[in-house]
């Protein structure tokens, strides 16, 4: 079963390299370069997984971990976190960002990579269309994908594996030791791929006014010091001692215009 979360597109032109591969572009040695050389040790989903038998040919020691749920489950999931998430990560802010960084782009060179393979594996639609056609579609994909795998990839490099089975079928089949005292981990729920992708949205739709207030609160203070330093002024001017001055100041003009009186 594809991964919930595609595989994260770098930019530097690593979706250019899935194009080629849907053409048949890559040589082994491209492969190799292309994904052992640039420190891959492992993928998850969409889009190495639609190219497993090419992987499993030119990594002889390469192992496939098929995983399973209900499909009312997966299908669910599948529309919360990705499908339904589309519509807001394809309008402003988010949009804006996207196409400034290049995601658009690649977004567009994978949908048809992801199109391109699914007519090569025989499926009426790509794993996002079928979900998007609605449940039945969505578990004929879901069905197709998991007896193919099972079918073309050797007993002995595949695992059929569902998460609540937890570290150990897991680790005994990568030949690694389980961790000792750590909870399986869950953080890739439909929950938290919502929570991040609306977080962000409403976040980055408001840095403008968080910025707006604060410019408009550095204003404000300053009119205000200014303010507080001008009735400070006056109550100074105000005070008895300063009156008391300025009445001796009244007086001896008035002891001086007096005397100058002939």
């Amino acid at each position: 079963m594809p991964s919930q979360l595609l595989s994260i597109l770098l930019f530097t032109g690593e979706h250019d390299f899935w194009v080629k591969a849907t053409h048949g572009l890559l040589s082994d040695d491209d492969w190799k370069r292309g994904l052992e050389g640039r420190g891959y040790t492992a993928g998850v989903g969409e889009p190495v997984n639609l190219f497993y038998p090419e992987l499993l040919r030119i990594f002889p020691k390469a192992k496939v971990i098929l995983t399973v749920r209900p499909v009312k489950d997966w299908v669910r999931s599948m529309r919360r976190a990705i499908i339904d998430q589309r519509s807001t990560l394809e309008r402003p802010p988010i949009s804006w960002l996207f196409s400034y960084f290049g995601i658009t782009q690649a977004k567009r060179s994978m949908a048809g990579v992801r199109s391109r393979m699914a007519t090569k594996w025989g499926f009426d639609l790509d794993l996002w269309a079928a979900v998007e056609a609605g449940e039945d579609e969505a578990t004929k994909y879901f069905e197709t994908w998991n007896r193919k795998v099972i079918e073309n990839v050797p007993k002995e490099r595949l695992l059929v594996y569902n998460v609540k089975e937890g570290w150990e079928p897991l680790a005994r089949f990568l030949n690694v030791t389980p961790p000792a005292n750590k909870p399986f981990p869950k953080i890739n729920d439909a929950d938290t791929v919502v929570l991040v992708v609306q977080g962000g949205y409403w976040l980055l739709l408001g840095i403008p006014f968080v910025c707006l207030l604060l410019c408009t609160c550095k204003v404000r203070r300053r009119l205000l010091e200014r303010s507080l330093v001008k009735c400070a002024a006056i109550l100074k001017n105000a005070s008895p001692s300063n009156a008391k001055n300025k009445m001796k100041g009244f007086n001896k003009l008035d002891d001086k215009n007096c005397n100058s009186i002939p």
